[in-house]
């Protein structure tokens, strides 16, 4: 019998958007997507199991957030981020902390010190959308949950995740509500299921997805995430419109960010 491990697919090393993925996958009905089947398995060794408790509450803690940077497998601990959350910095602050509207009086995209009551209400936010992990749930009457608890990390697989994300999205879009989804600092997680919602039921391309969002805040999912958001949109539209790439580091990254400054930072 086969391992856990050699049944997923391997998200770690780098790929084409035409390359066949070395194991498949059950393919998610679009229709069926449901909080219960929106957690993922992380691949086998990638972190021990923590367990419910483990969630934090704390959304300003510096010695958690470096520890978050080392679980995302960076190079290195990016100080820019440490100030930009902790304490400020030159650039992205005020990023992390707002909700941003990606689709005007609709959808928002924000890190967790962006989901505040007075906002939401303000808003007419009818869902929050919970991509995090680490994160707990400060549940307010009328308004829905859902809690995908994601990991940042490139080996987690977040396909259900997706699926469940994007059709939840809709479902409130469809009622006439409004959406707030988020993950710790809005960048990776909560950012890869607003891709997805744009490329499932918005018609735009990935490519097409990235800059609608780019335009409106800093994203940056991780690299295991940018070959899971691929094999989605070829799943809906036999293309792709983004591929992966090697750097001038040897790092395997979206070709978006081929000429991001940036790169050799940010890519896992």
């Amino acid at each position: 019998m086969e391992s856990e491990t050699s049944s997923q697919k391997d998200y770690t090393e780098c790929s084409s958007c035409a390359a066949t993925p070395s194991q498949s996958t059950a393919t998610q009905s679009q229709s069926t997507a449901t909080p219960s089947q929106s957690t993922p398995g992380l691949m086998a060794s990638s972190i021990p199991d923590e367990g419910k408790s483990a969630k934090r509450t704390s959304k300003n803690d510096r010695s958690w957030l470096e520890n978050h940077l080392k679980l995302r497998q960076t190079s290195s601990a990016p100080e820019i981020y440490l100030q930009s959350f902790t304490r400020g910095s030159t650039r992205g602050t005020s990023s992390f902390h707002r909700a941003d509207p990606i689709i005007e009086d609709f959808l928002y995209l924000s890190g967790a010190s962006g989901v505040e009551e007075g906002f939401l209400r303000a808003r007419g936010i009818t869902c929050v959308i919970n991509c995090a992990y680490e994160v707990d749930n400060n549940t307010l009457e009328r308004i829905e949950y859902l809690d995908l608890e994601m990991r940042d990390v490139p080996e987690f697989l977040i396909e259900s995740s997706l699926h469940a994300g994007a059709d939840k999205i809709e479902e409130h879009r469809l009622a006439g509500g409004k959406v707030l989804v988020h993950c710790m600092m809005g960048m990776s997680r909560s950012a890869a299921v607003t891709l997805a919602y744009l490329v499932k039921y918005q018609g735009k391309s990935l490519r097409e997805a990235h800059v609608l969002v780019r335009e409106r805040r800093t994203i940056r999912p991780n690299n295991g995430f940018w070959r899971q958001l691929i094999d989605f949109e070829r799943d809906f539209t036999a293309e792709c419109s983004v591929t992966m790439v090697r750097n001038d580091s040897g790092q395997s990254v979206a070709d978006i960010y081929i000429h991001d400054r940036d790169v050799d930072v940010i890519a896992l």
